[in-house]
């Protein structure tokens, strides 16, 4: 048995809007085409097209699981499939990973409004939030690493949301050896803990101002 054992099929979290899981063959044309949307590859390292069928055989039998992860965001009231999340590089000795790979399909969003409560902080957000509490309780992970590309705004909001913290900026080369500003950041176990009890905290005085 391995030491950090998880799942490698089926749902690994939930949250009370979204179930986010290994991707099931339905999804995998709808991963690619959501990977080659404009929008989404700018902010990839290798910010080229895939290949559709390569990547149907990537997703199915090529992903060393669960060391790397690309997972399927779904709405738990349907499993609309909504987007993408997961990580790369998983050490259970360093007890690290690296996080992203997050993207939203912003067409399955828009059909999907109506479905969704009307004070909800965002499919990103949530989506982040619960792989974050997953990986600190299932995946005895004492570090999250994670990294952005300078100027990516929407990044920079919803990891500082989850509480990443910024510990440095390096330059990253990309696929055609384009040289690219990337922010970096990590969450350490404590910290997590911290934010934790901290939400408890106010979640519990917000129940009891309105009772």
């Amino acid at each position: 048995m391995e030491k950090y054992p998880i799942k490698t099929t089926g749902i690994l979290c939930k949250s009370d809007v979204l179930v986010i899981g290994w991707p099931e063959l339905p999804e995998f044309d709808l991963i690619t085409s959501l990977r080659n949307q404009p929008y989404v590859r700018k902010w990839f390292m290798n910010d080229e097209p895939i290949n559709i069928g390569r990547n149907r055989t990537w997703l199915e039998t090529g992903m060393n699981r669960p060391y790397e992860a690309l997972l399927a965001i779904r709405l738990s009231e349907d499993n609309t499939f909504l987007g993408t999340i997961g990580w790369s590089d998983w050490d259970p000795v360093s007890k690290t990973a690296w996080f992203g790979r997050l993207a939203v399909d912003l067409r399955a969003l828009r059909k999907t409004a109506r479905q969704i409560p009307d004070n909800y902080a965002g499919v990103a957000l949530d989506a982040t939030q619960t792989l974050r509490d997953y990986a600190f309780q299932h995946m005895g992970l004492d570090r999250i690493l994670t990294y952005y590309m300078s100027g990516n705004q929407f990044a920079a909001r919803v990891n500082k949301s989850v509480g990443m913290v910024e510990s440095g900026c390096r330059t990253r080369i990309r696929k055609d050896n384009t040289p690219v500003e990337t922010v970096e950041l990590e969450l350490t176990r404590q910290r997590w803990i911290e934010l934790r009890s901290a939400a408890e905290t106010r979640k519990d005085q917000d129940q009891g101002i309105r009772v």
